[in-house]
């Protein structure tokens, strides 16, 4: 019940793809890496490394939970050969989380002075996610029925905030010497997320303007420069911004960082379950905060787009996030910016199709019993796909081995969904007097 309730508290963070889907690849699994760029095990990041980024060989940088560390010595039932499919209960426990953190804090001490500052950021961020389960887990444990109230919800943010804080800090640090973009949008991101401090802090020193600069290719800084550019009221910096992000190569989470960590010997050597756990922060890290996608449709408004100047940016904005994004959530997005710009009707509905086809394929691979050894094994396969296709590529392909048409998919998805409001409907009228 206690990790239910924390899934609950969290699907404003986790439910960030439509309708909580590609949380298939959070919660029907979850990601990726803490990636060594020098050793041949791991696979390298996106971005490119600057010369005060090459440090010395590493070699892997996870190892074994040891002994005597929580979750390091425990049995676990998923990982027992003679385990049933079904014989566990509920695997995501504190103790899974401190395993996990345990391991990516022992890793990050030993990279602290020559690691690369991609390999210690990705690290960082993952221990911080990790502490921050930990914490909001054994507050839940306390308090089962903590989903239930505001002031606990709020309180398990702040247990979150807290237990993260060293390592939120430590990021940022690594971000603020580095002149990677990655590295600096990790720390951008965590520091708008539940784990952003209540106070000033060293959060406050980090700019979207620093992170465009360094990842200008990218569209995503670009919206969070215009989004601040808009709150301060300065119109031609927020249309500058928006230009920027329309002729972007890419729209990059960067969520490709992560698989090396999946691919590693060291990850593979731990349990079952705290793979598992390492799974959801993966997957947590890569959706803690979504891009000001608001921004877009404001400058893009109906009345907005009859200006051929504004109405081609945002032709180019469409074309960007359906043909050159990296998640669900843009195409999504991407696809109702093309109707309000006026693509071909035939075009809008192709895109619709292949959004729900997608979710559709999405519902019907969730195993049957999330909380089972196998709902596990299956999280942790999607988590790998996931990170060694990117989310799109994989849907893309789970959509062509159906033996359907997107078409096909997408109605059967359509039909699913109208049943369910015929349902919800039907109880709320019974409930009536």
């Amino acid at each position: 019940m206690g990790f239910r309730a924390w899934l609950i508290a969290h699907r404003r963070h986790l439910a960030i793809s439509l309708s909580g889907l590609t949380l298939a690849a959070i919660v029907v699994v979850s990601v990726n890496e803490v990636g060594i760029e020098s050793d041949p095990s791991f696979a390298p990041g996106r971005g490119t490394a600057g010369p005060a980024d090459r440090g010395a060989p590493a070699k892997s940088a996870l190892r074994p939970v040891p002994h005597g560390v929580e979750g390091g010595d425990k049995v676990k039932k998923c990982s027992v050969q003679a385990a049933a499919p079904a014989d566990i209960g509920e695997w995501k426990t504190a103790s899974d989380f401190a395993g996990g953190e345990a391991l990516l804090r022992e890793a990050s001490d030993r990279l602290s002075k020559r690691g690369s500052s991609y390999d210690r950021a990705l690290l960082a961020f993952l221990a911080m996610v990790s502490a921050g389960n930990r914490a909001q887990m054994e507050l839940l444990a306390k308090r089962p029925d903590c989903i239930e109230s505001d002031d606990c919800r709020n309180q398990s943010f702040s247990a979150a905030e807290r237990a993260g804080r060293e390592y939120r800090e430590a990021l940022v640090s690594i971000a603020l010497a580095s002149n990677r973009g990655d590295v600096y949008g990790f720390a951008f991101s965590a520091c708008r997320s539940i784990y952003k401090s209540p106070s000033q802090g060293p959060c406050d020193r980090l700019s979207a303007e620093q992170w465009a600069r360094l990842e200008p290719e990218n569209a995503i800084p670009w919206l969070y420069v215009a989004d601040a550019a808009n709150r301060r009221g300065d119109l031609n910096n927020r249309n500058e911004a928006m230009f920027r992000a329309s002729i972007a190569r890419s729209s990059d989470s960067h969520a490709s960082a992560f698989q090396g960590l999946l691919r590693s010997q060291e990850f593979q050597d731990q349990s079952l379950e705290i793979q598992g756990a390492l799974d959801l922060a993966c997957g947590m890290a890569i959706f803690i905060d979504v891009p000001p996608y608001q921004e877009v449709f404001q400058y893009c408004s109906s009345n907005a787009v009859k200006d051929p100047n504004r109405h081609q940016v945002c032709d180019d904005l469409a074309n960007m996030l359906t043909e050159r994004s990296d998640s669900l959530v843009s195409m999504s997005i991407g696809a109702k910016l093309a109707e309000r710009v006026g693509w071909p009707p035939e075009k809008v509905s192709a895109l619709r199709n292949r959004k729900d086809a997608i979710m559709e394929m999405v519902s019907t691979r969730a195993p049957t019993d999330s909380w089972s050894c196998e709902g596990l094994r299956s999280y942790h396969s999607w988590t790998a796909e996931f990170l060694r296709d990117g989310e799109l590529s994989m849907y893309r392909r789970l959509v062509e081995a159906s033996g359907q048409s997107e078409a096909e998919l997408a109605r059967h998805w359509r039909e699913r969904q109208q049943r369910r409001a015929d349902l919800a409907n039907s109880a709320e009228g019974d409930a009536k007097p």
